[in-house]
């Protein structure tokens, strides 16, 4: 099967048969989890609405602890800042590409998860870019943390961090980093401090 082509059932797959993402970042598969990201996200709305909905919030709170607070927890605030189109958030590889990004992926100890349909983190493309010797794709220590950082231009919009540096996000409307590393708007509200403590993260 070629990568984008339509499956029987009408769903987007790549070349290995696996869903890929739509432009709205939904993991094309069956109906019952697109439901089940629907009601997350309404879930996610009422939480976040003008006057709190404790049993939404709990329900909310349930879904980050058993997803391990994951990527979903971004998306739906940083759509707006999305470039227009259809997107594919994680690159599909060849099963020989598959196989040795995963052994990259141990070998480096890379903070990633393979089996995720969703991710926060292009890290695939990231990989792919670093054989081809593309200079964006470098790692360092980050001296905030001292914890291994990937560059922000494989970061998809599930990310906390999705920033204007991203290959997917709008320049002029996605928020940058400041010289306090700041993720800020324009109208300086700070989304992220990385110099604030945390968990590991990309």
């Amino acid at each position: 099967m070629k990568e984008n082509e339509l499956s029987p059932n009408g769903k987007r797959v790549g070349p290995d048969g696996r869903p890929v993402l739509s432009n709205v970042g939904e993991v094309l598969v069956t109906p019952q989890e697109e439901a089940q990201k629907r009601a997350m996200q309404e879930l996610w709305d009422k939480a976040q609405g003008s006057s709190p909905n404790p049993v939404a919030a709990q329900a909310l709170g349930q879904i980050q602890a058993q997803r391990g607070g994951g990527p979903v927890d971004y998306y739906g605030r940083n759509q707006a800042w999305v470039l227009p189109g259809e997107h594919v958030y994680n690159t599909v590889l060849s099963p020989d590409q598959e196989a040795a990004f995963r052994q990259w992926v141990l070998a480096n100890k890379a903070p990633f998860q393979p089996d995720e349909r969703v991710s926060d983190y292009d890290m695939r493309g990231f990989w792919s870019a670093l054989q081809s010797g593309d200079p964006r794709a470098r790692s360092a220590i980050d001296p905030n943390d001292r914890r291994l950082h990937y560059p922000d231009y494989w970061k998809t919009p599930y990310h906390q961090s999705f920033s204007n540096e991203s290959q997917w996000a709008d320049p002029a409307k996605a928020p940058r980093w400041n010289e306090r590393d700041q993720l800020v708007l324009p109208d300086g509200t700070v989304l992220y401090d990385d110099r604030a403590p945390k968990g590991g993260e990309r």
